[in-house]
């Protein structure tokens, strides 16, 4: 008799902390493991993911490592999809659990104005883990979410808002004899800030909040501080580093975690005849340009005087630090469509290689220089500087974002 109390009282104990494993799980659902994204990958682009994180709970709990392996891909339109595999280690009772087989992220972009994005994505796990096995509650779980960005909110950094409905696995409330797992809904909100330290990374500070919905978790909240680092390392590759720490928490358990995420993205090159076509286009026309200024510099020469001149300013500077010399091209004619005077374009190939373009302006050109991050592809970061290069009103400073 005293052996079968024993044993149930230690079926009882593993059943709790193997739930409290799953528990993880699902508060990392939609908004937990990577830092706030806002971007969508077009047809034939891939990104291959890994995440490894470690999740602590409070009052005995437990403490579960999770891997995250993901694969995403663009799709036609404003569309990509993703499919991730989790898995789950108990580090204290050695029990393992596959909290789902598969799960599967739809994003949609509805809002692409230069340096503000918006994505809706949606989630749903299939083939979820056996109620009998007390790693969730066997149903599928599913979610929505929001997120949006902005370059041009905060002087030096980019403004992150994200929002999420779920409805996902629940555990009951700690101190109840028996755990279980049930369906509940919850609410979570994340607002950030991402710092622009002008080299290939970007430090993040984010508030994160979660409201449970519904009578029987309405009543659990909790505010977390997620400090993050994003740093690319190549050109497509970039290691992310985020932790989690409970501030507050009511009728919730609180959590500290901390996820590595490395992901590698693939962007095939273009080889079709209509882009080869472009680029000689594109080159004949710098020629025919570089002939006109190289004209223009003779003429002056010709007729300087020795009498010096005042400092002038030109308009437009064009630096090229991607190492791709026609990208230089792609700029110089943007330029000259808005009706802008192009001063002067160098191919800087002894300073660090950019990955993202700035633009530079002076007090005063602030909507010049949205108008030429509205017109060139993709998201370029806008700065206000008092010195300027080459002593121009506006200087461009190109990335390979722009490839």
């Amino acid at each position: 008799m005293k052996a079968s109390a024993i044993a149930g009282c230690c079926n009882k104990l593993r059943h709790r902390i193997v739930a409290g494993a799953a528990l993880v799980t699902a508060g990392n659902a939609v908004a937990g493991s990577t830092l706030p994204e806002s971007g969508i990958l077009d047809p034939g682009q891939i990104d291959v993911r890994g995440t490894v994180g470690l999740s602590y709970f409070g009052a005995g709990q437990g403490t579960t490592m999770d891997v995250l392996p993901s694969l995403r891909t663009g799709l036609p339109g404003p569309f990509d999809v993703a499919v991730t595999v989790p898995y789950r280690n108990d580090l204290e009772q050695e029990q393992y659990a596959l909290r789902s087989s598969f799960r599967t992220d739809f994003s949609y972009r509805f809002l692409d104005d230069g340096p503000r994005q918006a994505v809706l994505g949606g989630y749903m796990t299939f083939d979820p883990s056996d109620a009998g096995e007390g790693v969730g509650s066997g149903s599928h779980n599913y979610g929505v979410s929001a997120d949006y960005r902005a370059e041009d909110i905060v002087g030096t950094g980019t403004f992150y808002l994200r929002g999420a409905v779920e409805r996902l696995d629940h555990r009951d409330d700690p101190g109840a004899d028996e755990v279980s797992y049930r369906l509940a809904n919850r609410l979570t909100a994340e607002i950030g800030l991402g710092l622009d330290v002008d080299v290939d990374a970007e430090p993040y500070f984010g508030l994160r909040g979660t409201q449970g919905l519904g009578s029987t978790t309405r009543d659990q909240q909790s505010l977390s501080f997620r400090p993050g680092i994003r740093f690319r390392y190549t050109p497509n590759s970039e290691v992310q580093f985020l932790a989690q720490f409970d501030t507050v928490q009511r009728n919730a358990e609180p959590e500290r975690a901390i996820f590595v995420t490395w992901t590698y993205q693939h962007r095939p090159p273009e080889r079709d005849l209509d882009s080869l076509r472009e680029r000689i286009s594109a080159n004949e026309m710098a020629i025919e340009r570089l002939d006109r200024r190289v004209s223009d510099i003779e003429r002056r020469l010709l007729t300087r005087t020795e009498v010096p001149e005042p400092e002038t300013r030109e308009g437009v500077v064009v630096l090229n630090h991607s190492g791709i010399p026609e990208l230089t091209t792609l700029v110089v004619d943007t330029l000259e469509n808005l009706d802008l005077s192009v001063g002067d374009t160098r191919d800087e190939d002894d300073v660090a290689r950019r990955d993202r373009t700035k633009i530079l302006y002076r007090p005063g050109h602030a909507e010049r220089a949205r108008e030429i991050a509205r017109a060139l592809p993709g998201n370029q970061l806008i700065e206000q500087r008092d010195d300027m290069p080459n002593q121009a009103e506006i200087a461009v400073l190109i990335g390979f974002d722009l490839e």
